[in-house]
């Protein structure tokens, strides 16, 4: 998705309905500044089964709070949804992703992030085996939600 594509458009309040997409990148500030924007649910059907997000690309959308992301999304940058504060809801569907400093600026007390504890499927102890993003909720002191968990 291009550079700027929806930049500044306060009337967007939901992402979730690209299913018929075939994008690999949002480029930067794609969103920017979207600030009505309250829901993200990008498609898992990406081009190449990869949909990277650009560092910026959801600069400004501070009325964010609910995201999910697909197992295409593997990797999340810095500070990619830092404006968002009143997050309640990050869900991540790759086992591994990689995560950014900072991701959100969520400062609801009610911020959940759900993903995999473990970085592989393998019942490994969890010590070892620990997620990017399962150690991102640890060293923010985040509420953490498992998705291998059935419970």
């Amino acid at each position: 998705m291009g550079t700027e594509l929806f930049s500044g458009c306060s009337t967007l309040t939901t992402i979730n309905d690209f299913n018929k997409c075939k994008f690999t990148r949002i480029e930067d500030n794609c969103f920017k500044d979207c600030t009505s924007l309250k829901t993200l649910s990008l498609p898992e059907n990406s081009a190449n089964g990869k949909l990277e997000l650009s560092s910026s690309a959801f600069s400004g959308c501070s009325g964010l709070e609910d995201i999910s992301l697909p197992a295409a999304v593997q990797s999340i940058p810095d500070s990619e949804f830092a404006s968002a504060t009143n997050l309640s809801s990050l869900v991540v569907n790759y086992r591994n992703c990689s995560v950014g400093s900072g991701i959100t600026g969520s400062t609801n007390g009610n911020f959940v992030i759900s993903g995999y504890a473990r970085a592989t499927s393998a019942a490994n102890d969890l010590e070892s085996d620990k997620s990017h993003l399962f150690t991102y909720a640890e060293d923010k002191n985040s509420c953490f939600k498992d998705l291998d968990d059935s419970g």
